[in-house]
C-alpha cells in the first residue's frame, strides 16, 4: 500500500502545512504515556475494593511527586488501603517504605498488589513495612520512627448518592472533622522536622459553593500549606487555601489536595 507524503509525515512525528504556505513545521515526539502500564497498575492488580475507595494511580503518583523528598528518606502512608501510594513510591526509587491501616483486610490487599508489584518489576529494592493500626494507636506503634514524607488519602465519607441536600453534606463534614483532627495531630508528631505531609481532604459540592474541612485543623497541629503552584500563574489558578483540587465536573466529593510542613 502506498503511503502519502502527509501520512508519512505524520508518521514520523512532523507537521506540515497545507501546500501554498510558504512556512514548515517540524516536530517531534518527545513523551508518550505509558498508558497500558498504568491502566495495568490500576485494574489489572490482584486485589482492588471500590467499596472503600479507590486512588488512581496517577493521583498517588503526582502527591508522592509533591512531597519533594529525596528517596533515601522514609515515607509512610498512614491509611494505605490497596497499596496504591506505596507502589508508585518504589517505581519512583523510594527504598524505606511504610504502610499502616485499621483494616486488616486493607493490609492483606497490600501486601499482595506489592508482591505482585516485585514480581512484575524484579529491579525494584524497596522494602515494604506493613502493619495493622488505627490511627489514633499509630504513633505509639511506631514509637520513635520518623518520616521524610507521609502522602495519604484517609477515609473521604461515605458513597453519596447524588440526591443529599447541603444540609446533609454539613453534617457528613462535621462528622469527618473528628477524624481528620485526630489525623493531621498524629501525622505531624510524625514528621521529620524538614518533612512534608501530603494529604488529600475531602470537599462537597454544596448548591453555590465547596463545603470544605476548616484550616483550623492543620493550624492547631502546628502545620502550615505550602502554596504549590509557583508565581506567575493565572489568579484564578490560585485558591486561597493553597491547595488543588481534583474531580470531575458534577462530582459530589472533590479531593483537596494540600501539602504541609510544620510551621
Amino acid at each position: 500500500m502506498a503511503l502519502s507524503r502527509h501520512a508519512i509525515d505524520q508518521a514520523a512525528g512532523v507537521a506540515t502545512l497545507p501546500q501554498g504556505k510558504a512556512e514548515l513545521l517540524v516536530a517531534r515526539t518527545l513523551w508518550v504515556q505509558a498508558f497500558e502500564e498504568w491502566s495495568e497498575r490500576d485494574y489489572g492488580r490482584p486485589e482492588r475494593d471500590a467499596k472503600v475507595g479507590m486512588l488512581p494511580p496517577k493521583l498517588a503518583r503526582l502527591m508522592v511527586n509533591l512531597a519533594q523528598t529525596p528517596r533515601g528518606q522514609a515515607l509512610l502512608d498512614p491509611f494505605c488501603g490497596s497499596g496504591t501510594v506505596l507502589q508508585e513510591a518504589a517505581l519512583l526509587g523510594y527504598g524505606d517504605l511504610w504502610g499502616a491501616d485499621a483494616s486488616a483486610a486493607g493490609i492483606e490487599r497490600s501486601k499482595t498488589n506489592l508482591a505482585w508489584l516485585k514480581d512484575k518489576n524484579p529491579s525494584l529494592t524497596a522494602d515494604f513495612n506493613l502493619q495493622v493500626a488505627d490511627i489514633k494507636d499509630l504513633a505509639a506503634k511506631l514509637e520513635e520512627q520518623r518520616f521524610g514524607a507521609i502522602v495519604t488519602e484517609p477515609y473521604l465519607g461515605p458513597p453519596l448518592g447524588g440526591h443529599e441536600g447541603e444540609e446533609r453534606l454539613r453534617v457528613i463534614q462535621q462528622q469527618l472533622v473528628e477524624l481528620y483532627t485526630i489525623a493531621t495531630s498524629t501525622l505531624a508528631r510524625l514528621l521529620e522536622p524538614t518533612g512534608r505531609l501530603v494529604m488529600v481532604w475531602p470537599a462537597f459540592q454544596g448548591q453555590s459553593k465547596l463545603i470544605e474541612l476548616p484550616l483550623t485543623i492543620a493550624r492547631t497541629a502546628g502545620l502550615v500549606a505550602e502554596r504549590l503552584l509557583p508565581t506567575g500563574v493565572p489568579a484564578v489558578w490560585v485558591r486561597e487555601r493553597g491547595s488543588l483540587l481534583y474531580g470531575r465536573p458534577g462530582q459530589r466529593v472533590v479531593r483537596e489536595i494540600f501539602v504541609f510542613r510544620r510551621a
